[in-house]
């Protein structure tokens, strides 16, 4: 199936909503909602052309946001392949393949109380988008970031962060 970017873009432009206030994640604890990461992970960015399957393209995501506890920035590198059609629950649907490299930092405290957050790593999954509705209907992505936690005063710490995140869309 051939797969026009308007689809995407026009999904974009009608922006995406979300809770108000922060939402308690673990690791991203105190980052204001809705998450800036959000419209990436619900609209993923096609080129501007039409694509055919076996296709690939890349996509830089940057995001930055400032909370009432924490400040969050993020860069990741995805790589897209355009792999085909499937059908699931009657509706059909456009499978895209993705692979990308994330940083992310998050810090927390102010000046001489400084807490950072650092971890990068890989990030795999797929989108499955409807183009009949311009939503994505299904999106899994699991990340694997390892880095470091430093704290004033102390000696940094290694730590690590995993996590298999599933959106799917009801109706």
């Amino acid at each position: 199936m051939r797969v026009p970017s308007t689809l995407v873009t026009a999904a974009v432009a009608a922006g995406c909503a979300g809770p108000s206030g922060p939402y308690p994640t673990g690791f991203g604890y105190g980052l204001p909602s809705p998450p800036a990461r959000l419209p990436h992970d619900l609209f993923p960015r096609l080129p501007d052309s039409v694509v055919d399957p076996g296709t690939t393209w890349v996509d830089t995501v940057r995001w930055h946001s400032d909370g009432w506890e924490a400040e969050g920035d993020s860069r990741a590198v995805y790589t897209y392949t355009l792999v085909g059609d499937t059908v699931v629950g009657g509706h059909n649907l456009v499978h895209i393949a993705v692979a990308g490299e994330v940083r992310l930092s998050i810090f927390t405290g102010g000046p001489g109380n400084l807490t950072v957050r650092a971890v990068k790593g890989r990030a795999n999954g797929f989108v499955q988008w409807d183009p009949r509705r311009g939503l994505v209907a299904y999106r899994q992505y699991e990340m694997d970031l390892t880095g470091h936690w430093a704290r004033p005063r102390r000696d940094p710490f290694p730590m690590s962060f995993r996590r298999r995140v599933r959106l799917r869309l009801i109706g």
